[in-house]
Order: structure tokens, then C-alpha cells, then sequence
């Protein structure tokens, strides 16, 4: 994470001539962390979470239309899981059961991308390398039972959380592809939607499951200072 920052910071200083921007962003969506588990399950259902995102940015003027920049932000990504285990039965009463959990994550980030940008009129397409480093998470397992397909009925629940660096189950770092489309209402203030495409395996190896991030987020940005 430290290389990435002092990449980003030469960026911007290399070219003291350049033209510069900067000021802060707000973002508010959807994410979801897409896992596979490596376990026989009769059932797995997937559910969006609440992502958000709050920072700075800084960017420097390449030409008329592109940009090279980079923004800083602190975010968080959401999601929940159901899954439902095989059959099995009990051999005092020869009965069919399933095991259910449902698992509720949020993860908390410092994000680095860098990203270069083209300008078409009032339109700006972002294509961004996005680092972040994990600062906590939390997660809330529900667990419950059934028997021959019937009602649920609940057997409890565990609660983690974690700050780094007391990690033990996600990695430190996740990395991947971010593309922003931006519109500029006004000289000084932009909207601006974007999708984050995970591609590193957020759980540590050893666990029986593999996870990646996904997140599409809405927001504004408004320009300090005009160029």
C-alpha cells in the first residue's frame, strides 16, 4: 500500500506545470462479497449489501482531455449469505434435516485508486487500478435447523470483529480494476457512478471457501479549486 501511495504522490509532482484539481468525494451503492464455498450444499442464495465511500481526491491535467490522478477514501462493503446444507437424518427417528446459516459481513477499507481519465464534453471515463488495505470487518453468523423441509427454527448466532492487525480470517489487502463514468454539472461539481471488480481472494487459504468483492456506487465530487 505504501508503494502505490508514493507512486501516486509522483504522479502529481513530476510536472509542476501541470494543471491541478482536487477536493473531496461521496459515494453510496451496492456491493456484494461473490463467494464459493468448497462444501456440498444443497442450497447458496446471495444478497446485495450497503457500500459507501468518503475521500479526497487530487488529479493533474495531461492534455485538454485526459488526466492522470489518484483519490483516497475510506469505504465500506456489505453483504449477507444464506446457504442450506445436504440432507442427513437423525437414526432415532430416521428424519430428514438440513443445517442453515446466514452470514452478514461488513468490511472496512482504505482505498488508493490511480486512475488515468479521458474528457468528452461534460462526460469523464475513468479506468482506475484500485488498492485497498483492510482496517476491520465484522461479521454475524445466524445459525438454524429443519427438519424434512419444513420450518426453520434458530440454534443461535456468533459475532467477530476484528481490527487489523488481529486478523484471522480476511487478507490485508484487495486489489482490482475500477471504471468511473463522471458528468459535470458545473464547473465545480460532478456526479459520477462506479463498479469495482475484485480479483483477489479476500479469505485466507486454509478456509474452506474463496471470496471476492464486487461494488457499484453512486456519488458526487466537488472541485476546491478550478483549473
Amino acid at each position: 500500500m505504501k508503494t502505490f501511495f508514493c507512486l501516486a504522490l509522483f504522479i502529481l509532482g513530476f510536472n509542476l506545470q501541470a494543471q491541478y484539481r482536487y477536493g473531496p468525494i461521496a459515494q453510496l451503492g451496492l456491493s456484494h462479497i461473490w463467494t464459493d464455498y468448497d462444501a456440498d450444499l444443497q442450497e447458496q442464495e446471495r444478497f446485495l449489501g450497503a457500500a459507501y465511500s468518503l475521500g479526497v481526491f487530487a488529479e493533474r491535467s495531461l492534455s485538454e482531455k485526459s488526466n492522470l490522478g489518484f483519490s483516497l477514501n475510506l469505504q465500506q462493503i456489505g453483504s449477507k449469505e444464506k446457504t442450506i446444507g445436504p440432507y442427513y437424518k437423525i437414526p432415532a427417528n430416521n428424519r430428514d434435516y438440513q443445517d442453515l446459516r446466514t452470514e452478514h459481513r461488513l468490511l472496512g477499507y482504505l482505498s488508493l485508486p490511480i486512475y488515468y481519465s479521458y474528457n468528452l464534453d461534460k462526460f469523464q471515463l475513468q479506468l482506475a487500478w484500485n488498492t485497498s488495505l483492510l482496517l476491520a470487518y465484522y461479521v454475524r453468523t445466524e445459525y438454524a435447523w429443519r427438519r424434512d423441509n419444513g420450518e426453520a427454527h434458530p440454534a443461535g448466532e456468533d459475532q467477530f470483529y476484528r481490527l487489523s492487525p488481529n486478523n484471522l480470517a480476511y487478507k490485508y489487502l484487495d486489489f482490482g480494476p475500477q471504471v468511473a463514468l463522471l458528468y459535470s454539472l458545473s464547473d465545480r461539481l460532478q456526479v459520477q457512478a462506479s463498479y469495482y471488480h475484485g480479483l483477489q481472494q479476500i479469505i485466507y487459504e486454509g478456509i474452506s471457501s474463496e471470496a471476492y468483492i464486487r461494488s457499484l456506487q453512486f456519488g458526487f465530487r466537488w472541485v476546491i479549486n478550478e483549473e
